[in-house]
Parts: C-alpha cells; sequence; structure tokens
C-alpha cells in the first residue's frame, strides 16, 4: 500500500490541527507502520503537531520510551511478540497500541492460522482502525487510548501506594484494625493476629468486642464510643483478652477516618502492646518498697545510734557522730525524693486545675518552717489559674529547698515571682547563692540522668524536671554572677479541658 493509495487518506496531513492534549507535555508515539507510504505520512502529521512527538525508533521496543504504539498489519505480524513482550513488562500499566487495518482484513486474519482471534486482539492490540483513516478520527482514538494509559498510571500508582501502606502497617510491629462506622471489623494486621490470636478471617467481619475482658466497665466503652462517634481521637489504656483466654494491657488510640464532606467511613485502631511494661513496672515499685523499707529503718537505726555516741564522746568523735547523722538524714532525703520520683513516673499524668500563686505560697510556708533563717520575697499575680499534675508543689518546694541549701543559709535572699502572659503562666525562683552547677542546670533543662547526687540535689531537680514536663511546661535556668541562679517555670496558659493532650 502507497501513500497514493486509497489506505491513507490525504486528509489525514491537512492544516486542520490534531486537536488540543490533555497532558502538559506531548504524548510520544512510537510508528511501527511497514508500509512505507502510510509511514511517511503518519510521521509527517507527528511532527505537524503539537500534542505528539515521535519515538526514537533507533531503539528497539524494548528500549524506547513511549506511550502508544502505532502499528499496521505488516508490522503487527513482523513485531507482534516483541510487541506483547513489552506490554507485559509495563503492567499493570496500560501500553495502548493501535491497529490500522485495511478493509481487506484477511492478510492479519490469516496470521498464525487464525490464531491472532486468540491472542493477538486479546493480548497484543487495544484499538483497531479501518482505513482510509480521517484525521479527526485517528485523534479521537489516540486520545482516548492515552486518556486510559493515564487512567491505568494513576491506578497502578494508587495500587503501589496501598501496598506501601499495606507492607508499612504489617511493618510497624503494633497491632492494628480498621473497622466501619458500625464498628465491624474491615482489615487487621499482622501484628493483630500475632498479639490477639485472632487470624484475619475470624476478625474481619466481628466487632472488637471480641476482644473483650470483663476488667473494662460498660461505661469505659460507652465513654469510647461517645468519643470517636463525635469525630474525636480516643486514647487510653485498655485491658484486652486474647483468642487463648489470656489478657494484655494496650495502650490504645482510636481516631475517625473522615470523607471531604467530614462524614466518618471508618476508625482505625493502634494499639501498643504495654503488658511486659506493666509487669516491670510493678515489680520495679515491689523492689523500690523493698529498698526504700530496708534503708529507711537501716538508717534509723544508725542516725540513732550516732546520735548517742555524738552526745557521750569527744569532740573529735562527736563531730565524726555529726557527720554520720548529716550522711543518714542526706540519704533518708534522698529515699524520699525516690519515692516520689517513682510514683510520678509510674502512672499517667493526673492535671488538675490549681491557683499558681496559693501554691507557691503553701510551698514558701512549707519551706520556712523547715528553714526558718532564709528570707523570701515575694511577687505574686493574683487569680494566676493554669493546669498542672498534683505534685507541683513538690516542685516548687524542691526549688526553694535546693536555692536555701546552696546558700549561705543565714544569708539566703529568695526572691519568688509568679506571672502570666499570652501563652504561659510563670513561676521563678532566683537566689543569691554561688550559682548552678552545668550538670544540674542540664537536669532542670533536659532531663539529663543526674551522675552527681550531692545532697541529693540532683535527684530532686530531677523529680522537678518531670513534674514540669508531665504538667505540659517547660524550664529555664539563668546562673552565673552575683546575682546567682534564676530557675523559670513555665506552665500553659489553657483550661484543663485544652490539656489533655499532655
Amino acid at each position: 500500500m502507497t501513500d497514493d493509495s486509497a489506505g491513507w487518506n490525504e486528509r489525514t496531513v491537512t492544516d486542520q490541527g490534531a486537536g488540543s492534549s490533555d497532558e502538559d507535555s506531548p504524548a510520544v508515539i512510537y510508528p511501527l507502520v511497514a508500509d512505507r507510504g502510510n509511514e511517511r505520512v503518519l510521521t509527517e502529521w507527528l511532527e505537524r503537531s503539537a500534542q505528539y512527538t515521535i519515538a526514537d525508533t533507533d531503539r528497539s521496543l524494548e528500549h524506547a520510551a513511549f506511550d502508544l504504539c502505532i502499528v499496521d498489519a505488516d508490522g503487527l505480524r513482523a513485531h507482534r511478540t516483541r510487541l506483547a513482550d513489552v506490554k507485559a513488562a509495563y503492567a499493570p500499566e496500560l501500553l495502548p497500541v493501535l491497529l490500522l487495518l485495511s478493509d481487506d482484513p484477511s492478510a492479519v486474519i490469516d496470521l498464525d492460522e487464525g490464531a491472532i482471534a486468540d491472542s493477538v486482539f486479546a493480548i497484543t492490540v487495544d484499538e483497531i482502525l479501518s482505513m482510509p483513516i480521517r484525521q479527526a478520527e485517528l485523534t479521537w482514538r489516540i486520545k482516548a487510548l492515552l486518556r486510559l494509559r493515564n487512567q491505568s498510571i494513576e491506578l497502578s500508582n494508587r495500587a503501589a501506594a496501598l501496598n506501601r501502606f499495606r507492607k508499612a502497617v504489617d511493618a510497624s510491629g503494633h497491632p492494628i484494625f480498621i473497622t466501619d462506622p458500625d464498628g465491624t471489623i474491615e482489615y487487621v494486621n499482622t501484628a493483630f493476629e500475632d498479639t490477639t490470636g485472632y487470624s484475619a478471617a475470624v476478625a474481619i467481619g466481628n466487632t472488637p468486642s471480641l476482644l473483650k475482658s470483663a476488667e473494662m466497665s460498660s461505661e469505659f466503652y460507652a465513654e469510647l464510643w461517645s468519643t470517636i462517634t463525635a469525630g474525636e481521637i480516643w486514647e487510653a489504656e485498655i485491658t484486652n483478652r486474647r483468642s487463648d483466654g489470656v489478657t494484655y494491657t494496650a495502650r490504645q488510640t482510636i481516631a475517625p477516618i473522615t470523607d471531604p464532606d467530614g462524614e466518618i467511613r471508618a476508625y482505625v485502631a493502634i494499639q501498643t502492646d504495654i503488658t511486659d511494661l506493666k509487669n516491670r513496672t510493678r515489680q520495679l515499685k515491689v523492689i523500690d518498697t523493698i529498698l526504700r523499707h530496708n534503708l529507711r529503718n537501716n538508717l534509723t537505726t544508725i542516725r540513732g545510734n550516732a546520735e548517742l555516741i555524738a552526745e557521750e564522746s569527744s569532740d573529735t568523735i562527736a563531730e565524726w557522730a555529726g557527720d554520720i547523722v548529716s550522711d543518714a538524714d542526706d540519704l533518708l532525703s534522698t529515699g524520699q525524693k525516690s519515692r516520689l520520683i517513682t510514683e510520678t513516673l509510674s502512672d499517667d499524668p493526673e492535671l488538675t486545675d490549681l491557683n499558681v500563686s496559693s501554691v507557691v505560697s503553701w510551698a514558701i510556708d512549707a519551706v520556712s518552717a523547715t528553714h526558718p533563717n532564709a528570707q523570701f520575697e515575694t511577687d505574686l499575680a493574683d487569680d494566676l489559674e493554669t493546669t498542672a499534675t498534683i505534685e507541683f508543689q513538690e516542685a516548687i518546694e524542691e526549688l526553694l529547698t535546693n536555692a536555701v541549701l546552696h546558700t549561705d543559709e543565714e544569708g539566703a535572699e529568695i526572691s519568688v515571682r509568679a506571672w502570666a502572659d499570652a501563652e504561659s503562666v510563670n513561676v521563678s525562683v532566683r537566689d543569691n547563692g554561688p550559682g548552678i552547677s552545668a550538670m544540674n542546670a542540664e537536669v532542670l533543662e533536659s532531663g539529663s540522668a543526674p551522675d552527681d547526687l550531692h545532697h541529693g540535689s540532683g535527684l530532686g531537680l530531677w523529680l522537678v524536671y518531670w513534674i514540669v514536663t508531665r504538667s505540659g511546661g517547660d524550664i529555664d535556668v539563668e546562673t552565673g554572677g552575683p546575682e546567682g541562679t534564676c530557675i523559670t517555670l513555665s506552665l500553659p496558659n489553657n483550661p484543663l479541658e485544652d490539656s489533655a493532650e499532655h
């Protein structure tokens, strides 16, 4: 077939234009037309179009980059197997092939004694266009095939993203399940199966009630359900029951999944199995209690005997005995701070509304009772309401005591100020001592583990750090020079109902 034949209508190469492309960049076409005349006319038309560009035909089909292949009967006969292989390599993305077929298709149909009807049209060719061809029809067919390709690429990308999501969810190591709006489980990951003992086949179609244990109240589940159906995130510890009847404790977060209109379409639940952590915490509490009990009893005995020795001995021995009493007092104080730290870190922070000025005043009274020579100057604003853990007064008392002990108690001058700004409620403690050590400053600001427990100060300041940070606040330390040290505690200036995230 030549370019003068009826096979290729000359109106195809008029100046009417090829129509607009849906893509920003031209689509790449690989012409695989064996007929010389048709190949020339097709190539000229593609070169004249701004919507299409010609692939590098010097590269083989396997190595060329293109979006669509146009082939005629002879080209299909010569390259059918290679076309099928290339299309298979692109799967699941569609690499469309448009077959230009003459009015007499017998030559194509005779390929492989009729095998084309069973394989070529089903595997290799995506669209057939009979010649003679009009430009408008060719343009429409090409654009339709390119739209299908773009859709297949988008679906492939979505499928790949979904596959990555599934792999990430499975690799997370945390039990995750998704339910529909009514609470019916639609998906579980492998960690869910491993932790609960329920297979996906058993869990899917069921509800999370299959995990219920007798240790959670009906009020707990009612509050959970009312929270998530209101579109809010629920987070709490929960005790569930595995398929074998053994209970486990998890930190569970449940979040609604909404559509663009805000309608809840699903819920996703993520669990962290904290059973071992809870068991270890209980064990450490027991050990801590026993150690502190024995330490307190033995030190009390040592202290009492040292006091008797001091009363009935010479000056030197009495001085040594006095040192024993002092060290025993320090160790007893350290044991008390250890108990407070253990209690503080063992459970979730319990936030409460408090009046900062009142708490500071009570703390000053408590420290003044044990250190009557210390002088306290106060500047406390009225009505400083905020939220903090119930141990917040312990933090203030520790800072005040630390300021007194590290200053000449006879001349200790402690300035305490409390005020609020737009974001924070602040308490500052300033002393006239020599300045806090760099190590203790780091304990306060970053919670670094203390390695110098002289007079228990490192442990006490570590307690301050945890109380303040678990209240959602932070600590700033200014030290050096004749003005001593200024430690500022800052708490969020917000009501209790907005503080749950802390």
